[in-house]
């Protein structure tokens, strides 16, 4: 993996972790941002078939 793809990555995870922060402001959509940045990361790293399943559970609870 070259620098530019571990960057990525880990951009993608502290923002992730910066939207944890976005549950506490009502007007911030923060399960929609986690799951577009799950999104990204799965597409970057691999889904495989587990990551797949829990993607899945993680667009149904952003749904419902």
């Amino acid at each position: 993996m070259t620098w530019l793809g571990t960057a990525f990555r880990f951009v993608i995870l502290l923002s992730l972790l910066a939207s944890w922060l976005g549950i506490l402001i009502p007007a911030f959509p923060a399960p929609t941002v986690m799951w577009a940045l799950t999104l990204l990361y799965g597409l970057s790293a691999g889904f495989g078939t587990l990551g797949a399943i829990c993607f899945g559970v993680i667009t149904v609870l952003t749904i419902f």
